[in-house]
């Protein structure tokens, strides 16, 4: 067996960046990064994070850990922190925090995680939390929202928290439904749960054939500026226009939101992360759904149709041409998204959760603050670690 050399080990250097212009800078060391880590999605992109620091990030304080290897000055980890005050509990008790950028208000992410390049992984998560640590007297507690759960870098991130005297709440809040895809599209056709789904599956697809009544379109790479502008604005009215009917608010009516999707969505199809698809009656635009790209798994983000077309059931159309068109690209996942509808199940019927991760200090305060919240939601969470000595 060969002897230990520590002159061979590796050393990691750890920077907290504050300065907004040093996010901008980043940009490609960012990319390169994620390019490296495993479960790296559109939502940790510096496109997605990037953008969505600049339209929200005016109250917060801007906290990125970054973990770089002292020896060839490569950046192989990164967590996107901010500082800010969360209000939690019915008391509306406002408590320093380390949380997600891209989380807390605009628009929704799914599958936010720490950026680690695969080859160190446990090392870099290593040097994340010793960060947060020394970072202890900004926070109170570290909350991250919109995780899924098994994500890598935060399960890391947990176990090391546990070696040391603090609590892990991890808390469901919805479930995004993610399915497998097979080698055809005839193959997931077949496989759908009932005969009555199949045979209204195969009728969404004749609907748009060369006699059907919608005219696709497909644009999953080359996205001009123009086609996207034009369909960005499509969504937004009639995504106001259904919320509208349903005496609800759109979030395309708030302008700091419609700013930062455009801004966002146009950066990412300039890197050919976007798929758009859309289906036209005549010269008539009557839907379009939005999604991203990374690696082999679709990610789908947001649709809409005009109200006049609702019995001709556009959604299904479009929701199944992203399906084919993923698996014909030879994709393995499509991420539906949060199965807010019932109907989504039949897509697709593997579930995963998506929630908040809470660590605080396992002290008397910090036992308190989270037995509280337990059983205000009436003991609902999932929780790991609870009170682990």
């Amino acid at each position: 067996m060969p002897e230990h050399n520590p002159q061979h080990e590796t050393t990691y250097q750890t920077r907290v960046l504050t300065d907004p212009s040093a996010f901008t800078a980043l940009q490609e060391e960012w990319e390169d990064l994620r390019r490296r880590s495993p479960h790296a999605t559109v939502y940790t992109s510096w496109a997605w994070l990037h953008g969505w620091w600049q339209v929200y990030g005016a109250d917060k304080e801007l906290r990125l850990i970054t973990v770089w290897q002292a020896e060839t000055g490569q950046l192989v980890g990164l967590a996107p922190f901010m500082r800010g005050k969360r209000i939690r509990g019915r008391k509306r008790l406002q408590r320093e925090s380390l949380g997600l950028i891209g989380t807390g208000e605009g628009p929704q992410a799914e599958g936010l995680d720490l950026l680690a390049d695969a080859a160190c992984l446990p090392q870099t998560v290593a040097a994340i939390w010793q960060t947060c640590t020394d970072l202890r007297s900004e926070w109170q507690q570290l909350q991250f929202d919109d995780l899924r759960h098994g994500q890598t870098g935060f399960d890391l991130l947990a176990e090391q928290a546990l070696q040391e005297p603090y609590l892990v709440l991890f808390e469901t809040q919805r479930r995004s439904l993610i399915g497998q895809l097979p080698d055809s599209f005839e193959s997931y056709v077949a496989q759908l749960p009932s005969k009555e789904w199949r045979k209204l599956v195969r009728r969404y697809m004749k609907r748009m054939g060369a006699e059907g009544r919608f005219t696709p379109f497909s644009c999953t790479t080359g996205l001009d500026r123009d086609t996207l502008e034009h369909w960005l604005d499509f969504l937004a009215r009639h995504s106001i226009e259904v919320q509208r009917r349903k005496g609800q608010t759109s979030a395309w009516a708030d302008p700091r939101f419609r700013t930062c999707m455009v801004s966002i969505i146009t950066l990412l199809a300039e890197r050919n992360q976007v798929w758009l698809h859309a289906l036209r009656a005549g010269e008539r635009d009557v839907a379009v759904r939005i999604g991203f790209v990374t690696g082999d798994t679709y990610e789908a983000y947001q649709s809409a149709y005009d109200v006049e077309f609702a019995e001709d059931s556009p959604g299904h159309c479009l929701r199944l041409l992203s399906i084919k068109e993923a698996i014909e690209a030879g994709l393995v996942a499509f991420n539906m998204g949060s199965a807010d509808y019932a109907y989504k199940s039949r897509y697709f019927p593997d579930t995963q959760p998506v929630g908040t991760l809470t660590i605080v200090p396992a002290d008397a305060e910090g036992r308190s603050r989270l037995g509280g919240e337990l059983l205000q939601r009436g003991l609902r969470q999932r929780v790991k670690g609870w009170l682990r000595r």
